[in-house]
């Protein structure tokens, strides 16, 4: 059973720099979060690491990267992002396990220039090879600069259960124990109440044509599976707090 007591006091006002591997993830798993801390006035910063590319064969990568960038940053000005505040990597989608390094290096860097309050990653129990890639690189590029606090947020892992965690093969021995004991000891989670906000965040996801209507809207584009979309727009969004990261901050 899933436990989750309130985010600790304050939280609306501490900046956070949130790592997604995808266009969407970052409005999906955070998108109230995001709306509460910007009319708080807390400074919010996003890291997109793909373009998302390859999620659908229909249509040219060049073209879906072009699409998906536009909906990122139409989303996030509806959280009350601007572009500023948006950095895009571009790099491959579906192969961020490849390009672990240059995902630390970025990261790093970017936590060392903005200094944020929290880092905020896909969680290592979602099952999609690039969430986990996230996860991973984040909590290393941590440790050269360490002192933001590191949390988690699910995504798909709230649609497929977290048994879907053990189907990435490429886990090492000691990944799929961790993953196991967290199965069976479930991490404490954090919960935000973010019902006065839910519009808004309701309003970002659905700029995310091509995840959820495609851009003929006439059903020949593959989609988000049904009921998908309806599990982030709850009243709360739920976090889990990963042990502080101890490291040598970066020269």
């Amino acid at each position: 059973m899933l436990r989750a007591a309130p985010m600790p006091e304050g939280f609306e006002r501490r900046s956070c720099l949130i790592i997604a591997p995808h266009p969407d993830d970052e409005t999906f798993g955070c998108g109230g979060l995001v709306a509460l801390k910007r009319a708080a006035g807390a400074a919010v910063d996003v890291l997109v690491l793909t373009d998302g590319d390859r999620s659908h064969p229909e249509v040219s990568p060049i073209q879906l990267g072009r699409l998906r960038r536009r909906e990122l940053h139409n989303a996030c000005t509806v959280l009350g992002l601007d572009s500023r505040h948006v950095h895009a990597l571009g790099l491959r989608d579906r192969s961020l396990r490849e390009q672990r390094g240059t995902v630390v290096r970025h990261v790093a860097e970017l936590v060392q220039t903005l200094q944020p309050d929290e880092v905020l990653v896909t969680s290592h129990l979602d099952g999609h090879e690039d969430h986990v890639a996230a996860f991973e690189a984040t909590r290393e590029a941590l440790r050269l600069v360490p002192g933001p606090r590191l949390l988690e947020y699910p995504v798909w892992c709230w649609y497929r259960g977290p048994l879907a965690a053990l189907e990435d093969r490429e886990r090492t021995l000691s990944q799929v124990f961790e993953v196991v004991v967290n199965l069976f000891i479930p991490p404490r989670g954090e919960r935000v109440a973010v019902d006065r906000v839910r519009t808004v965040k309701a309003r970002a996801v659905n700029a995310y044509s091509t995840q959820l209507r495609g851009p003929l809207g006439d059903g020949s584009w593959s989609t988000m599976p049904k009921g998908f979309v309806a599990l982030f727009l709850r009243p709360h969004e739920i976090y889990f707090a990963c042990p502080r990261v101890l490291g040598r901050r970066a020269a």
